[in-house]
């Protein structure tokens, strides 16, 4: 994101089967057919909360707000709506967290308000020790339970998906993301990668850098995850997105590292030295999908290293001397 653009801009939220049906529309037609799906995507999205939701409407159109908290309640979850809605973030490009975060705060309340319902026995399951008449309105008893069911279907499997899916990816032929991993090796890459950063973590003091390829590719989640030293850039844009200098890091940052991986050009161990002085970086981890993994005639394969294995090497930055901070591991 660019400091001259807003952090937000007016959109309608997207449902999937309107993009789907509509993959060759104008970017107006488009918010139209979301804004008529729209009770159809929260029934979807909310389930058991969209029941709950239209009880409370109900209620409260027939017989007001039963206080101050209740109606600062409904404004809250009014504007919570009304954000994840008909605004997206423009700070990152690749998620609007914005969207996905604040539907949190409108499922919190309507948790609260079902609570009530069900000691009330509105939500059509008759209270254990329930002394008051059957309230009116009152949910169907089986809508409430498909829809949980439902509901607990849809965590389940998302749950088991994001679990499974990278073990699966190894064993059989599913759809490869460049982000994760381009063949079987996701999970011995993985490993690899979080054991670097664990001996690393146990030998370099925790105040030193340690640099991966900031090019978007393999290994970037691993580095976040399990590294606990800085980095001078996490990601090709620096991680601008969240404070500093745009220019600083196209121009200063990007192209003092980039050549470091890459094979485009040669790199001596001076070079790199000088570089690693100017960032302060005490070692740089590469791995086996870099490009300049493959060119066993670049500086890498001459220097020796802190760390080695079939898909990781550390090289300490001062070059071929490995330095006081360990020894090499194979």
């Amino acid at each position: 994101a660019s400091p001259s653009i807003l952090p937000l801009r007016l959109t309608v939220r997207n449902f999937l089967i309107a993009d789907l049906n509509a993959q060759h529309a104008s970017p107006d037609k488009l918010l139209a057919l979301n804004a008529a799906f729209l009770p159809l995507n929260y029934f979807l999205e909310f389930g058991f909360f969209f029941v709950v939701a239209c009880l409370v409407i109900r209620r409260i159109w027939r017989d007001g707000f039963r206080g101050q908290a209740e109606q600062g309640a409904v404004a809250l979850a009014a504007a919570s709506l009304l954000v994840c809605t008909f605004l997206r973030s423009t700070v990152l490009n690749s998620t609007n967290d914005l969207a996905w975060r604040s539907p949190l705060l409108v499922q919190f309340l309507l948790v609260l308000w079902a609570a009530d319902m069900w000691s009330e026995g509105t939500l059509g399951f008759w209270p254990s020790r329930a002394s008051r008449p059957v309230p009116s309105p009152r949910a169907a008893p089986y809508l409430v339970v498909v829809t949980v069911v439902l509901g607990a279907l849809g965590s389940c499997y998302e749950l088991c998906a994001h679990r499974t899916f990278p073990i699966f990816s190894d064993y059989f032929t599913l759809q490869k993301y460049a982000w994760l991993s381009p063949d079987h090796q996701l999970g011995r890459r993985t490993f690899e990668l979080r054991t670097a950063y664990k001996e690393l973590d146990r030998f370099l003091p925790a105040s030193v850098t340690v640099q991966h390829n900031p090019e978007p590719g393999i290994g970037n989640i691993p580095a976040k995850l399990y590294s606990g030293h800085q980095m001078v850039a996490d990601s090709s844009n620096c991680g601008i997105v969240f404070g500093g200098s745009k220019t600083f890091c196209d121009e200063v940052i990007l192209p003092r590292l980039k050549p470091l991986f890459d094979d485009k050009q040669q790199v001596t161990a001076q070079e790199v030295a000088a570089t690693c002085r100017e960032f302060s970086i005490a070692a740089l981890l590469f791995k086996d999908t870099d490009p300049v993994w493959k060119d066993k005639s670049s500086w890498i394969w001459q220097a020796r290293p802190l760390l080695s294995s079939d898909f990781v090497r550390v090289i300490d930055c001062g070059g071929a001397d490995v330095g006081t901070h360990g020894g090499a591991h194979h």
